[in-house]
């Protein structure tokens, strides 16, 4: 029988591909947030084992935040640039502002992650975590360390410096005295071009010393004595349902619509990949049943290509064409046919997940009484939780109708006359409101549920 991995070190290796791109404007086409998501589950067992890795999944818990709330920084970002062109210093300072704040977590991160390699060949044995070996790109741990950071610095520095080409200089007799916008895109070439070589560099070096360590992982046997004796508590239900719980709500949070400009700032994508995240975690806690995580993975890719066909089509009509053009309502007929199935689809997650957490209360909570029956008071939980399960479902069915009669509301719009000229606006602009409150009561139904929910399945001391 083959034996399981102390640490996932191919998802190490992962995760430094990924944040090793460049992400030019915010953009970035392999998420930063994903790297430290992989490290988050690669380091999960082996920081039951050694505490110093669980210091590292901590600290990378911060920069997995950092970097995931770029993502709808990155659709703000694309709102400014569209909307206003006076504004376009707000992007380089947002970038700039972004990179020191990365690198004031990621480089004591770093730190901390070779500090834990130095604890596996010091305490276990791990030599090539701590000595020069290999006969390949060999370079010793501390000077590794240094690379790394360096590297980091500066990527930060090459991510953000095209963007000070975006700042306009202004001169008293013209409008610009040096069209810096031109500059931008051979800049962001260099430096994306110089930050490839020596990415490759750094992840030649780094990840030979990765595969390293992970050999003399996999190969001692003290480690292996102590995880065959040690209880696992990433594997036991309070720790999952801490998981399901945070991504669940984390789902409905992301879920909310925020329109700047027709802009939507929250994606739904986001909010699939959440409940996809808890679907994972539920089907490890039943052992059974794909579909709760497979199911919002299809619900994001349709609602991605929603995204993708609402945000083209405000780029080019407003909602006042939609009534006037009839080529403007033609597309819109196509925005909402993509938006009915991508809200069915919601709704059938919703309704799998419904089903999946009803199998965890009732697998989870209650205790037999020595008749081999339920004692009164838990029968009576059992029900309250069940009910507050349903009630989550109700508004979230709830929110998914109301979404689409939002989208479907534009289409109906009213003239308001103004001092030079009317404004187009919805008919029935209270919609939203009303969205907003539906998930706000899905929030408080889930958070008086899971809350429950949690006290239940705890461990007594």
């Amino acid at each position: 029988m083959k034996r399981r991995s102390l640490a996932r070190f191919g998802l190490v290796v992962a995760a430094a591909v990924i944040l090793s791109n460049p992400s030019p404007m915010y953009f970035d086409i392999l998420p930063d947030a994903l790297g430290f998501f992989f490290l988050w589950l690669a380091f999960r067992r082996l920081a039951e084992l050694v505490p110093a890795f669980d210091d590292v999944r901590e600290a990378g818990n911060k920069l997995l935040l950092i970097t995931t709330l770029r993502i709808p920084a990155w659709f703000a970002m694309m709102t400014i640039w569209g909307g206003d062109a006076s504004q376009r210093a707000l992007i380089a300072v947002c970038c700039f502002v972004s990179a020191i704040l990365e690198l004031c977590y990621l480089i004591p991160w770093i730190h901390r992650l070779f500090e834990a390699f130095y604890r596996l060949g010091e305490q276990y044995g791990c030599t090539s975590a701590i000595t020069v070996t290999g006969s390949r790109f060999r370079m010793a741990p501390e000077k590794l360390e240094v690379l790394t950071v360096v590297f980091f610095s500066v990527r930060a520095v090459l991510s953000c410096l095209p963007e000070m080409t975006l700042v306009p200089v202004y001169d008293s007799a013209e409008e610009y005295s040096w069209n810096w916008n031109r500059m931008y895109i051979p800049c962001a070439v260099i430096a994306a071009v110089v930050l490839l070589i020596f990415a490759a560099v750094w992840l030649c070096y780094f990840i030979a010393y990765v595969r390293r360590v992970g050999r003399d992982v996999e190969g001692c046997e003290e480690l292996r004595t102590l995880d065959a004796t040690a209880p696992c508590r990433y594997r036991q239900p309070p720790a999952l349902l801490r998981c399901v719980s945070f991504l669940y709500l984390a789902g409905i949070v992301l879920s909310i619509d925020i329109y700047v400009d027709r802009m939507n700032l929250l994606p739904d994508i986001l909010s699939a990949l959440a409940f996809a995240g808890c679907g994972f975690y539920l089907r490890r806690l039943r052992g059974r049943g794909r579909a709760v995580w497979i199911l919002p993975l299809v619900w994001g890719g349709v609602t991605l290509a929603h995204t993708a066909l609402w945000t083209r089509f405000f780029r080019v009509y407003s909602i006042g064409a939609i009534e006037r053009l009839e080529a403007a309502a033609r597309e819109y007929r196509v925005i909402l046919v993509v938006s009915a199935l991508s809200e069915a689809l919601f709704l059938a997650t919703a309704i799998v997940l419904f089903a999946a957490l009803l199998g965890v209360t009732r697998d989870f909570t209650g205790k037999p009484a020595a008749d081999g029956r339920l004692l009164r008071a838990d029968v009576e939980m059992r029900r309250s939780l069940t009910r507050s399960l349903t009630m989550s479902l109700v508004f979230a069915c709830l929110t998914a109708g109301l979404s689409f009669f939002y989208e479907l509301s534009l289409s109906e719009t009213v003239d308001i006359v103004t001092d030079y000229s009317y404004l187009s606006v919805p008919r029935f602009e209270w919609a939203q409101l009303v969205l907003w409150v539906a998930t706000a009561a899905w929030l408080i139904v889930s958070l008086r549920y899971f809350g429950r929910l949690r006290e239940e399945t705890e461990p007594v001391d």
